[in-house]
C-alpha cells in the first residue's frame, strides 16, 4: 500500500503518472489524499489494472480494498 499528500505543484504528477507507475510496479492499493478539497481517492490493482476505485470526502470514512479493517475516519485528519 502506497499513501501520498498532493501538493499544488505536483497534482497532475501525482494523478496520472505515479498512478501508473504503481500500477505497473505491483502495488495493491494506491491512495491519494488531497488536502485542499478535504478528499482521499482509494485505487486498488490487481493483475496490471484498476480493479476498484472510489473517492471519499470528508465527513465520510475512506475503507480500504485491500485491508477489511482499514477505514480512515475523514473528519480526523481534516481538522
Amino acid at each position: 500500500m502506497v499513501m501520498e499528500i498532493l501538493s499544488e505543484g505536483i497534482k497532475g504528477n501525482d494523478l496520472l503518472k505515479k498512478l501508473n507507475l504503481y500500477l505497473e510496479g505491483g502495488v495493491q492499493e494506491y491512495w491519494i489524499v488531497d488536502p485542499q478539497n478535504k478528499q482521499v481517492f482509494v485505487y486498488h490493482f490487481a493483475e496490471g489494472n484498476i480493479t476498484n476505485q472510489k473517492a471519499f470526502t470528508s465527513p465520510q470514512s475512506a475503507v480500504s480494498f485491500h485491508f477489511s479493517d482499514l477505514a480512515v475516519d475523514l473528519n480526523d485528519i481534516f481538522l
